[in-house]
């Protein structure tokens, strides 16, 4: 299997996963996208199709696509007294 072919199983897994965790793919150029919600990402082979929130649609070729990678939630700082 190549590449991008595995790249876009991945997404297409995050995608479903339930209960819906957060990713972010990450591109050649350098950009980031959050994808916070499942709506907000579609895979239509060879394109993976990013909804912004503010509601654009943006398509991606996969070859575009570097990673797929968790977005790690920070823990709330511990506050110090004293």
């Amino acid at each position: 299997m190549s590449k991008p072919s595995k790249l876009l199983q991945e997404i297409r897994k995050a995608w479903k996963l339930e209960p819906f965790r957060p990713f972010q793919l990450r591109l050649v150029d350098g950009k980031m996208l959050r994808v916070l919600d499942p709506e907000q990402v579609r895979v239509w082979p060879p394109d993976v199709v990013y909804i912004s929130p503010k509601g654009e649609l943006d398509f991606y070729h996969i070859s575009q696509v570097l990673a797929i990678e968790p977005i790690l939630r920070r823990r709330p700082r511990k506050r110090r007294t004293g």
